[in-house]
């Protein structure tokens, strides 16, 4: 009886260990094709308020391009943050990506 116990606490160990090296060494997942429209709500619009700060500073539109590239319908989320943003300047910080 003894035996069986350790027998199967050491398999259960010993497997334990195999599949941490196996999820974490030898085949860990990989997160691919994920772009800005995946992330959580508040930091998607966090990236869009960024998009439109460096675009204010630097007038890069094909850094504001490649920035959203991934993001089908970021237009319609630029435009829905300019109308309820009660900063005036982000509010046309905002629009002027949307511009682009």
């Amino acid at each position: 009886m003894r035996r069986s116990i350790l027998i199967g606490a050491g398999a259960l160990i010993v497997g334990f260990i195999l599949g941490l090296v196996w999820g974490w060494v030898i085949s860990p997942v990989e997160w691919t094709g994920a772009g800005p429209q995946d992330l959580e709500p508040s930091v998607r619009d966090q990236y869009i308020y960024n998009v439109a700060d460096l675009y204010s500073q630097d007038l890069n539109q094909s850094r504001v391009l490649q920035s959203l590239e991934l993001w089908g319908d970021a237009n319609e989320t630029i435009c829905w943050l300019a109308g309820n943003e009660a900063d005036t300047a982000m509010q046309d910080r905002l629009l002027a990506i949307a511009a682009i």
